[in-house]
């Protein structure tokens, strides 16, 4: 389910907060995104589909409204991710990471814009080897991102180090997992570490302490 809204609907926010959207009880939120009205959404879900269309597809709603068909689902699939996509720009890319470790690139204009409520496209083969999608974001070459793993383990990589494959492809392994671990989220690195030398190797191991909360994703809802 997608729902779009004036900003305008927001502006008077109480201290307890105010209702966005009408939620079924098996279902949540999982993405949320200011938007100009011109660009095009894409939702991805937990089995590898990508299901590309236009903004001006979903009219305006009020806050306190359901909202509209974004994608259909097949049996046990959900939506994981919900991207803005600004133009297909060569360098433009978007990286999808699954549970097992995998993952790739893939340029913005192999994904064919279509009218809301299809069924999508593969975006990646969501196999054994795999494992469900996780994750997706938007990148440019220069953009760095940071996968995290369920025991605390987070590589950090330049997204242009990331293999670029077309849209029904398997990918290449982004990071080693122990055993019994899992790839739980993926993160855009906003600035680079000051004092950080050129040329450095961009793919870093860094370890937290167990468990790394998810990060929240904030308007978009798992179900069709």
């Amino acid at each position: 389910i997608v729902k779009k809204t004036a900003l305008s609907a927001y502006k008077n926010v109480r201290r307890d907060g105010i209702i966005a959207l009408k939620c079924a009880e098996d279902d949540r939120l999982i993405g949320a995104a200011v938007t100009d009205g011109s660009t095009d959404l894409m939702l991805l879900t937990h089995n590898g589909k990508a299901m590309r269309f236009p903004e001006a597809d979903i009219r305006s709603m009020g806050r306190v409204s359901v909202g509209v068909k974004g994608i259909s689902l097949r049996e046990g699939d959900e939506v994981v991710e919900m991207l803005v996509i600004n133009g297909d720009d060569e360098n433009v890319h978007v990286l999808t990471v699954s549970e097992n470790g995998y993952g790739k690139r893939t340029a913005t204009r192999d994904y064919p814009t279509k009218h809301r409520g299809g069924m999508g496209v593969i975006d990646i083969r969501a196999n054994d080897r795999n494992g469900p999608v996780v994750a997706s974001k938007v990148v440019r070459p220069s953009d760095q991102v940071m996968i995290i793993t369920r025991e605390g383990v987070l590589i950090r990589t330049e997204a242009d180090g990331v293999s670029e494959y077309g849209r029904n492809t398997g990918g290449v392994r982004l990071i080693a997992l122990d055993t019994g671990d899992q790839v739980i989220g993926l993160a855009p690195v906003i600035d680079r570490e000051e004092g950080a030398e050129e040329g450095a190797d961009a793919r870093t191991k860094y370890h937290w302490r167990s468990p790394v909360p998810m990060v929240a994703r904030l308007a978009v809802m798992r179900s069709t």
